[in-house]
């Protein structure tokens, strides 16, 4: 099965203000199925989401993640990571692959993540 968990890289150009975002996973690999885009919330908050380039991808569940803080809730990491484990294995019995996208946010203290399955 060839899960692959990716997160963002935000490339800068010293002599642009250009930005390239781009996601990489594990091994270092780049995909070119998904596109990034920033949202922007007001002048200096927002988060980043995924769009699959491809219609075999869906995306089939997005949240986000912090530390296992007393309040964290269902968004603490230890649940998130169990919930993800869940997803991967029914998606393996199924015989289908799962992308977990995570992206950052303005908030230091959450990540944003995306699931897609095809």
């Amino acid at each position: 099965m060839d899960d692959k968990k990716y997160l963002l890289l935000s490339l800068y150009d010293n002599d642009q203000e250009d930005q390239e975002d781009v996601l990489v996973d594990q091994n270092g690999d780049t995909n070119d199925d998904f596109t990034i885009k920033y949202i922007a919330t007001d002048g200096w908050r927002g988060y980043y989401t995924a769009k699959s380039n491809s219609k075999d991808w869906q995306e089939v569940d997005s949240d986000w993640i912090t530390s296992n803080w007393s309040d964290a809730g269902d968004n603490a990491s230890d649940t998130v990571e169990e919930k993800l484990d869940q997803m991967a294995h029914k998606c393996e019995s199924e015989g289908k692959q799962m992308a977990v996208i995570f992206l950052p946010t303005s908030n230091v203290f959450s990540t944003n993540y995306q699931v897609f399955i095809k």
